[in-house]
């Protein structure tokens, strides 16, 4: 009867998969060759970084005095602090590869790594909110555009906290702490709200174009595509707010559809409009004399134009302007000086009763 051989099972031995972490000492001992390299190149380092702090923070602060360049001194002001950090711990993050790799140097270099990161970050944003902000907030007050009223406002909250977050994700990632999860669940993040707010972000960016390209602004008068004329109230930065003349209500348009639509606007390249309206008379009325009535009530209106001397003479017995009140000058002498000075500006020489 011939054998049966049963196959018989034996357990591999297992495989060693080397680390591809490098195992270093906890601390080497530097040569004395690696520690005149360390100190040569410490010593070298050191005296560059002097001279640039003396050069930057002494010769440039006294040229950028003598230029009473406020800009200039101000940014100095705030770098000095940082910028010694930087270059401080810049330097020895540089000599220290010249000392023997272990543990501690390795730690040592990702601290020193981790306070160029965070004396960068915080150099960054106070750069940004102390002298940026503060140079546009300056030069928006210089301009009549409605942009930047707008934009530099979204910026100073937006940007500062961004600056902050991306620091403290470098920071942390310079000690050496894997963030690859945290990156991966803020662009999640990201994703899911773009995609969520689409319509509004939408509506933001399109306020935004509204505002730089300026189309027009508030005052003008405008005619929608559907046929109503309008005048514009407000460009926000989801809607705009118009009111519609015919129908006297106030119409808000998403910024994103009002960028889609062919508006014309009628206060450019003049602000005169010429505008129709069809008074009803009685059958039996005097064409002269509702016609004069009529020319009267406009001319007397100081806000349409017409002859000077005409107007002059309607306007004392035009209805419905209010009389001086509190010190004030009245709507019937704010138009006459209107008529007779057509570079007076109510709003700014004199406050008149509307």
């Amino acid at each position: 009867m011939p054998w049966l051989s049963a196959p018989l099972f034996a357990q591999a031995p297992a495989l060693s998969v080397p680390s591809l972490t490098p195992v270093l000492p906890p601390f080497v001992p530097p040569t004395p060759e690696q520690a005149i390299a360390f100190l040569g190149t410490l010593a070298l380092l050191a005296g560059l970084a002097a001279a640039f702090y003396g050069l930057l923070f002494v010769v440039l602060r006294s040229v950028f005095r003598r230029l009473d360049f406020e800009l200039g001194i101000a940014i100095l002001n705030l770098a000095r602090i940082p910028a010694l950090v930087i270059l401080i711990f810049g330097s020895l993050r540089l000599a220290l590869n010249f000392l023997a790799p272990s543990t501690a140097l390795l730690w040592l270099g990702r601290f020193c790594a981790a306070l160029l990161v965070a004396a960068f970050t915080f150099l960054v944003g106070q750069l940004f909110t102390q002298a940026a902000v503060y140079y546009l907030k300056g030069f928006a007050e210089k301009t009549e555009a409605a942009w930047d009223d707008v934009l530099i406002p979204i910026l100073e909250t937006i940007i500062p906290p961004l600056i902050y977050v991306f620091g403290a994700f470098f920071f942390l990632q310079s000690l050496g702490i894997d963030l690859t999860g945290l990156w991966v669940a803020f662009g999640g993040i990201t994703f899911v709200l773009g995609f969520a707010l689409k319509d509004i972000l939408a509506n933001f960016f399109s306020g935004l174009v509204l505002l730089i390209d300026t189309p027009f602004q508030f005052g003008d008068m405008v005619r929608l595509p559907d046929g109503p004329t309008a005048v514009i109230k407000k460009v926000g930065l989801r809607v705009t707010h118009l009111y519609v003349i015919d129908n006297y209500c106030e119409v808000y348009i998403p910024n994103a559809e009002l960028e889609k639509r062919d508006i014309v606007n009628l206060s450019r390249p003049t602000p005169h409009y010429a505008y129709s309206l069809n008074v009803s008379v009685r059958v039996d009325a005097d064409p002269v004399a509702t016609t004069n009535i009529l020319s009267e009530i406009v001319n007397g209106h100081p806000d349409i134009l017409g002859d000077l001397d005409e107007k002059l003479r309607c306007l004392d017995s035009f209805l419905g302007l209010k009389q001086a009140e509190n010190g004030e000058i009245s709507k019937v002498e704010a138009g006459r000086l209107r008529q007779e000075h057509p570079t007076f500006d109510e709003t700014v020489n004199w406050r008149a009763v509307h």
